[in-house]
């Protein structure tokens, strides 16, 4: 049987949640949770080889419930971490903030993946046609086996450099 892996996300709109659906299903024996699982527990089961967060990306910056929980997070050194920071085209500090926080919890590297999603923060973007949120969608189907490739190749993630909508690596 394939080491267990965890997902925790955090989803306004649904679109985390639909990447760590997919992710994990790529990834195989996951199990997908909320975020808020850890807000009074934040103890990861040992028995987890991998631990995943995926999280939106607010105003240039991750969550505060997943910062607070990641920074009472406890992990093993012997897991893995990865991060997959979902946007509407920019990921700001959502992988640079969390790596800082997550990366002296484990003694490997921690990786980080930007994913574009449909914009849908309602202040900043105007609805899109069908037409582009299928684009998005399509993407992010492809893009959730290649994120999988390579969190099991447990090679670090290459910096990514300025805006680049196809982009699907980043690290601080």
């Amino acid at each position: 049987m394939a080491a267990k892996n965890v997902i925790y996300y955090y989803s306004g709109s649904g679109n985390s949640l639909s990447v760590a659906k997919h992710v994990g299903k790529k990834l195989g024996n996951t199990d997908i949770l909320s975020i808020y699982t850890l807000r009074d527990d934040a103890d990861v089961p040992a028995n987890y080889r991998r631990v995943g967060i995926v999280t939106a990306t607010w105003f240039v910056r991750p969550p505060r419930i997943v910062k607070e929980v990641c920074e009472k997070l406890h992990i093993s050194k012997k897991q893995r971490v990865f991060i997959i920071a979902t946007c509407g085209g920019y990921d700001g500090y959502v992988c640079i903030d969390l790596k800082a926080i997550l990366q002296p919890k484990t003694k490997y590297p921690v990786q980080t993946f930007m994913l574009p999603m449909p914009p849908n923060h309602i202040v900043g973007f105007s609805p899109l046609p069908d037409w582009a949120n299928r684009i998005y969608l399509k993407h992010e189907a492809k893009a959730s086996v290649k994120i999988a490739r390579q969190i099991k190749s447990c090679k670090k993630t290459k910096n990514r450099k300025g805006f680049n909508r196809k982009a699907l690596a980043c690290v601080s």
